[in-house]
């Protein structure tokens, strides 16, 4: 009969809503292909000149700055799984435990796993690596749930760290 199906104002809050999702998408791609891999390793090499120099705190705060002031979603995840290698190269595993939790939101939150496999499978591999040797019930619970998880991406990487228990 030629009755729209719904009213001027909802079709504007649908276009609402679908700007925003798009905006949201497009806030962690902004980056991709930039180069961003050179600029945060050249960062990761600054930090750890300062680090071998007796200056931990100083390297983790300028990281921790550089993830604050990072230009995208992404930028600001790859900055958080290289902080977290970080971490592991410098012997501070018991650190990486918290931003286990904040990387697995952000995968889930993108869907990484779904749009850029191979960028979860490196955060999942830099969790698993700093979970590795802490006992506690949450670790072992987040270690099962990422190993999960990597295996459905890639099940030869899952089967490295299932092997290494």
């Amino acid at each position: 009969d030629g009755t729209p199906f719904a009213d001027s104002e909802t079709k504007d809050w649908i276009e609402n809503l679908m700007q925003k999702e798009n905006q949201a998408d497009k806030g962690f791609l902004v980056s991709k292909g930039d180069g961003i891999d050179d600029v945060i390793s050249r960062d990761m090499d600054e930090a750890e000149k300062q680090a071998q120099a007796d200056n931990f705190q100083s390297a983790i705060k300028g990281l921790r700055s550089k993830i604050a002031s990072a230009s995208s979603e992404r930028e600001r995840f790859i900055r958080e799984v290289w902080f977290c290698r970080f971490l592991l190269k410098n012997n501070k595993k018991e650190l990486v435990f918290p931003y286990s939790k904040s990387i697995l939101e952000i995968i889930d939150n993108y869907r990484l796993d779904q749009w850029e496999p191979e960028l979860a499978v490196s955060a999942y591999e830099t969790i698993l690596s700093g979970l590795s040797k802490l006992k506690d019930e949450g670790a072992e619970n987040l270690k099962k749930d990422v190993i999960r998880r990597l295996s459905l991406i890639d099940p030869g990487r899952a089967l490295i760290f299932l092997e290494r228990r």
